[in-house]
């Protein structure tokens, strides 16, 4: 090989890249060969560069008494360099194929061995020939196996400068271990976790010169380590061990010393971006040893603080003996935290169960201070105690840390597996069981990690409740069995005191609740309009709210002594009839508007129901079965134990109610109103009862009839024609309350509706016209109902007039309605029934139609007079909504139609009676065929009209 040198050119990438591609391709042998060459030619800054270029690593120069050599030997050329063969250059981290290194801190091999035994080594360090002293051979010694009597037999042979080497290397190496040392004291004599992993942070950057370190250790989730100390500028947090170097090799038991780190096959995506902030050159690791030789952690360093670009053996050898107080510290730690921890503990333990155990204790500090002792025992965040309600097979709490009271199926979620079955549930990721409920999380916003769960028996081993933890400290840890057992202790413990408390609990609840009942009945018949009397088997009193009502105040005592029929007397001689038939019978009797006669009290008119009182205790008997079979789905997966509340015979429980409710105008007109109104619209009616006393409003009347009803219904039974007429009458009040408006009439074969009372629209006219409509297709679906039922079909006629009536309360005191009287509901009567000689079905005046012409099709019909109204109308057939096209005939209709009728009012009646014909051919036009009568009639002298005729027709 000839002499290098070195231009700008020369070290360009291409180069570089060919570089690697040669020296890839050589044989071992060939490298070995090259390297001798560039060693015996180069300078020691050109090497540097040589080998920084094919990733080959020298001999530390940070080493005490290290000095550059004159000349290197051929033999020490592979002491010196370590090899990587790389495969090839990738762009990013991903696509990196890292090269297979050749260890340089592996054991010495058996030819090291032969010669440092028999000196022949010793010509390294020959003074006279100013050679240097190798610091690697003195570390593999220090670090190996070899009998240490071999390092005085080399340096017998060795020059004064080789022995100055190894003393300067001697004296380093026991400054490091002193300080090991000094820090093993510190950390033994410390308290404190923390300050004491600073103590072996600071210790690892120390003895390895390194500029980051970082301490692992594992936590009880698997793959994630947490970090319990390091210097990284922006302090690292806890991190899965794919996020660490190596780490996946490292957690096998195994040290990791890389360097050019962003080509090795360890420096993924993953890894780059976590240690984006370090700019990681050279990395050395070494793993942290735990109980059975478990790796618990790890000690990890990166880049030289001296700008070597990698670690040496020494430093391997020191991060070793660092990784090992590592684990006496881990080890030590974790002694003395549980020793702690069993120790509050016990002393929770003790307190807790004293104050358990004291009369005084109150049923809710009770639960309190369990679950709070609970959480503390096994360090969870939140703790609840579901108590077990077999009667409503529901779970329930009144303690939920960090939110109120829970209800839950006994069913349902981890709890609900635990109530039925008894079993103990540990579960280290609460969303990896199909089992766990996230309502509540998703309600409230926490998030469950994990669940210890177990159930609570009493003394029979039958399921009173469940206690359930969640979330063990810190976040990273799970529940383990130590937590288990305390948990289970302690909950034998709180269930036997819950069972005494809870047995007191029901029955001061039960008691209260007697009261409470009794309180709120008697509050409730207070609050009653209606007077409700309880008889006894003889007819006498028993009890009686609001006696004043009725006027029984004076008379309680001779209601107490006798029976109805004596303080009733003949006076109320039906209500005592209807008593003494209730009497008697099952049935509930109950009247109307019967006057009610009491002594010294004006007459009053009540609405009365009167109803048997019987109390089987068959009832009971039955609710007691419904309780045991309810309690009997519990399975336990213990001895199951019977329910037995048994209820004590009750005494045969026997007489009448009767409830009289007394009927006044306003509660007449208010029950009136409630068959017309809506519940809103009766309400605003009766807050403004000026209303009711009658005003003038626009309204929209609708008078729907049925045609040809006696022909129609002749030859059906009574029953077919009530049956018939209802049909009509719901079709007709469905379509009219779809559009707010009332029924105020329904008489023999017709109905009769408003819109715009009692409180008007500005759209009454088309809601009138929309329900019409309704009520034309809604008749068409009940023909096709009436044909399977075998009744006849229904043909409606429609009238409908707006105009101004008088609106209000009509009718007698204790009978009112409100209802309507003026000139809109007399006019929508005459338009249904003049709509019967046009044919048509929905028939309007031109005031109506111009409200509406926007919203429908109609056509002009006639100009008329009708009988009760002095000036002569236009009348106009409505035939359906503007949203809906007319079809191509019917349109057509309507032309000739609208022809006939413009030479019929200029007495042209034979080409009028053209136009109606064609009408009639084209969709059968009912109007047309009234005309052409007309027509004829005219033609024939039938009918005369004045020479100067308005084409107003004149009915007699």
């Amino acid at each position: 090989m000839g002499s290098i040198t070195f231009t700008n050119q020369d070290t360009n990438h291409s180069f570089v890249q060919h570089t690697w591609s040669t020296f890839s391709n050589m044989s071992d042998g060939q490298r070995n060969q090259l390297l001798k060459g560039l060693i015996g030619r180069c300078s020691s800054k050109q090497i540097e560069m040589i080998c920084t270029c094919l990733n080959l690593k020298t001999i530390d120069t940070s080493l005490p008494g290290y000095q550059v050599p004159p000349k290197i030997l051929p033999e020490d050329v592979l002491g010196k360099y370590s090899v990587i063969k790389h495969k090839k250059f990738a762009k990013s981290a991903s696509e990196r194929e890292i090269p297979q290194r050749v260890s340089h801190h592996e054991i010495l091999d058996e030819a090291t061995r032969k010669a440092l035994a028999d000196g022949s080594l010793a010509g390294f360090a020959s003074a006279a020939e100013g050679t240097y002293m190798n610091a690697n051979i003195y570390i593999k010694l220090l670090n190996s196996n070899i009998d240490p009597d071999l390092i005085p037999k080399q340096l017998a042979r060795a020059g004064p400068d080789g022995i100055r080497f190894l003393i300067t290397f001697l004296s380093s190496r026991c400054k490091k271990l002193q300080s090991i040392l000094q820090t093993m004291y510190d950390i033994a004599i410390e308290i404190e976790m923390d300050k004491a992993m600073m103590m072996l942070l600071q210790c690892v950057l120390d003895a390895t010169e390194a500029k980051h370190a970082c301490l692992y250790f594992t936590g009880n989730t698997t793959g994630k380590l947490v970090v319990r100390n390091n210097n990284w500028p922006d302090p690292r947090e806890n991190a899965t061990v794919e996020e660490v170097f190596a780490g996946n090799v490292i957690f096998k038991g195994e040290r990791v010393n890389v360097y050019n780190v962003k080509t090795s096959e360890h420096y993924t995506d993953t890894v780059a971006e976590a240690y984006q902030q370090v700019e990681a050159d050279c990395i050395l690791s070494a793993p942290v040893f735990g109980d059975g030789m478990k790796v618990s952690g790890l000690i990890e360093v990166i880049n030289k603080t001296s700008g070597n670009p990698f670690f040496n053996a020494e430093d391997e050898f020191m991060i070793k003996a660092l990784a090992s107080l590592g684990t006496l510290l881990f080890n030590h730690a974790n002694v003395k935290q549980s020793a702690i921890k069993k120790t509050d503990d016990i002393k929770v333990f003790l307190n807790t169960a004293s104050m358990m155990t004291s009369e005084k204790a109150d049923m809710g500090d009770l639960l309190h201070v369990i679950m709070q002792t609970a959480r503390e025992l096994v360090t969870a965040e939140r703790c609840t105690l579901f108590m077990l309600d077999r009667e409503k097979e529901e779970l329930w709490s009144t303690v939920a840390q960090g939110s109120g009271e829970i209800r839950i199926p006994m069913n349902k979620g981890i709890a609900g597996h635990v109530a039925m079955t008894g079993e103990t549930l540990n579960i280290p990721d609460a969303y990896a069981d199909s089992r766990f409920n996230r309502e509540v999380d998703m309600r409230t916003g926490f998030r469950t990690r994990n669940i210890l769960c177990m159930a609570m028996f009493d003394q029979h081993q039958e399921i009173i409740g469940v206690t359930q933890v969640i979330n063990k400290l810190p976040e990273q840890m799970v529940f383990t069995k130590e937590d288990e057992m305390q948990l289970a202790s302690f909950s034998s413990l709180a269930a036997s005191t819950i069972e005494k408390q809870l047995a007191f609990k029901n029955l001061h609840s039960h008691l209260g609740e007697m009261i409470r009942s009794r309180t709120y009945m008697s509050a409730m018949l207070q609050s009653m309009n209606s007077v409700v009397l309880s008889l006894n088997t003889d007819g006498r009193l028993v009890s009686v709210n609001n006696p004043d009502r009725m006027g029984f105040t004076g008379m309680l005592s001779t209601m107490r002594l006798t029976s109805f029929e004596h303080w009733l007397g003949h006076d109320n001689a039906q209500l005592v009839d209807d008593i003494t038939r209730a009497q008697v019978s099952l049935m509930p009797v109950s009247g109307r508007n019967c006057p009610l006669v009491v002594t010294n009290q004006p007459i009053r008119f009540v609405h009365y129901y009167i109803r048997r009182i019987a109390y089987d205790p068959e009832i009971d008997r039955l609710m007691e079965v419904r309780k045991t079979k309810a309690a009997s789905r519990i399975n336990t997966g213990k001895k199951a134990r019977p329910i037995e509340e048994q209820i004590p015979e009750a005494p045969p429980v026997s007489g009448i109610l009767v409830i009289l409710e007394e009927v006044t105008p306003e509660s007449s007109l208010e029950e009136s109103l409630g068959r017309q109104l809506t519940p809103h619209t009766m309400h605003r009616l009766m807050d403004g009862r000026e209303k009711l006393h009658g005003e003038i409003l626009k309204v929209t009347v609708l008078v729907a009839d049925i045609r040809s009803f006696s022909a129609t219904t002749d030859g059906l039974s009574p029953t077919k024609i009530v049956e018939y007429l209802n049909n009509f009458y719901d079709t007709v009040a469905e379509a009219v309350q779809s559009e707010n408006g009332i029924i105020i009439k329904l008489a023999g074969d017709s109905a009769t509706a408003v819109f715009g009372m009692p409180f008007p629209h500005h759209d009454d006219s088309r809601r009138a016209m929309s329900a019409a409509l309704k009520i034309r297709h809604a008749m068409e679906d009940l023909n096709k109902r009436h044909e399977e039922s075998e009744l006849p079909g229904i043909r409606v006629g429609v009238g409908i007039a707006t105009g101004d009536a008088l609106c209000g309360a009509i009718g007698p005191t204790r009978a009112q309605e409100y209802s309507v009287v003026g000139e809109p509901l007399l006019l929508a009567h005459r338009l249904e029934e003049i709509a019967k000689v046009y044919g048509t079905a929905l028939m309007t005046t031109d005031t109506c139609r111009e409200e509406v012409k926007e919203l429908f099709h109609a056509r002009e019909v006639d100009i008329t007079t009708i009988r009760g109204f002095s000036s002569p109308m236009t009348i106009y057939e409505v035939m359906a909504s503007s949203d809906h096209d007319l079809q191509h005939d019917v349109m057509t209709t309507l032309i000739c139609f609208e022809l006939g009728l413009s030479e019929y009012r200029a007495k042209n009646w034979q080409a009028a009676i053209m136009h109606f014909k064609k009408a009639i051919a084209l969709s059968d036009d009912r109007p047309s065929r009234t005309f052409i009568e007309r027509c004829k009639s005219l033609i024939d002298g039938k009918y005369e009209v004045p020479e100067e005729w308005d084409g107003v027709w004149r009915y007699n």
